[in-house]
């Protein structure tokens, strides 16, 4: 992951040359937890959420990631009625 020492001026180059379409205000910590990456999000006006990364490729073939998905699922007792499909920014909106 890279960073940047001017967010705003980042932030106003994205803006002119893509929109602006909303803005997520949010509190992220990362994890990894038996190979999967953990992201803990507390997003303003919206509540706290989990997202489980894992990448796949030279690696880790799909099947195989697809496995420690399902095992991170099993460790953080989730279930398929936790998955949320949209984005923060539509959770926001609220024509959604």
């Amino acid at each position: 992951m890279s960073e940047t020492h001017d967010p705003d001026g980042l932030r106003a180059v994205l803006a002119n040359a893509l929109g602006i379409t909303g803005r997520v205000r949010k509190l992220r910590k990362v994890f990894t937890v038996n190979g999967v990456e953990v992201h803990l999000d507390q997003v303003e006006g919206i509540g706290a959420f989990i997202e489980l990364e894992v990448e796949f490729g030279a690696h880790l073939s799909e099947e195989a990631a697809t496995a420690k998905t399902l095992e991170a699922f099993d460790y953080f007792n989730l279930e398929a009625k936790d998955l949320v499909s949209e984005a923060y920014t539509d959770l926001l909106d609220p024509r959604f």
